[in-house]
């Protein structure tokens, strides 16, 4: 960014979110693979059993979308959008957990409660990805970099205290 090569930020944000959904698809895969030893190595019997599997078989999925949040939180942090950060962690932490997770365990009990929040964080992460996304092609247009002027908006952050992209100084 403070070279203004943005092409470089944009592939930075590709590689970032590549890497991390691949990190946790392993991890999925391993955690699938080692499903029986988990539950022997927990002595889980019956439901708990069963609750091990269902997180080992579906239950990672909402690590995928977490992955997406944390990149995108990153890219906010960086390109001067910190207040997006806490904002989209706050919103997946209260209304993208509560509400998902309460209705998924009423109707779906633990497992629905799982559900429930793997679709809570895809909520969020994916409007986090988004979002991210949209920061960067306005920064990379110099749209976002002439109206930095609301703190926090995205297209528009903080003023002063750092060379806003594509002013020149003299």
């Amino acid at each position: 960014l403070g070279g203004k090569l943005m092409d470089r930020v944009e592939r930075t944000l590709t590689c970032s979110f590549i890497l991390g959904i691949g990190y946790v698809l392993f991890a999925w895969a391993v955690l699938a693979l080692a499903e029986p030893a988990l539950i022997a190595a927990f002595e889980a019997k019956g439901e708990s059993a069963q609750y091990v599997a269902f997180y080992c078989r579906y239950g990672v999925v909402a690590w995928v979308f977490l992955a997406c949040l944390f990149v995108a939180n990153v890219s906010f942090n960086n390109l001067g959008f910190p207040v997006l950060s806490m904002a989209f962690n706050w919103a997946r932490a209260t209304l993208g957990t509560l509400p998902f997770v309460t209705i998924g365990a009423r109707y779906g009990g633990v497992q629905g409660a799982m559900f429930g929040f793997a679709l809570g964080a895809a909520v969020f992460g994916l409007i986090a990805v988004a979002t991210a996304c949209r920061g960067n092609w306005l920064l990379a247009t110099g749209i976002g970099a002439q109206s930095r002027a609301v703190p926090g908006a995205l297209g528009r952050g903080r003023r002063g205290g750092r060379e806003e992209l594509g002013r020149q100084t003299t």
